[in-house]
């Protein structure tokens, strides 16, 4: 979250795995508003990450489904 609130978040590459969270996250928390679509930052830097460690991906969608929890 750090690089969101910098702007220093990296350019997204990997857009299957940025597609991917988006629907994760989506499903369980809802719609991204017009508001909490600058978070969507955080999920570019999160699959520029996973690219060095593929298996990380399921990691992060059940971390989503956890905070996403009624």
């Amino acid at each position: 979250m750090e690089a969101v609130k910098k702007g220093t978040t990296p350019l997204p590459t990997d857009f299957t795995c940025y597609r991917n969270l988006i629907s994760a996250f989506e499903e369980k928390c809802g719609k991204f508003d017009d508001y909490s679509l600058k978070y969507a930052k955080a999920l570019v830097a999160e699959c520029e990450a996973i690219k060095a460690y593929p298996a990380a991906l399921d990691s992060t969608i059940h971390r989503l489904n956890k905070v996403c929890q009624p």
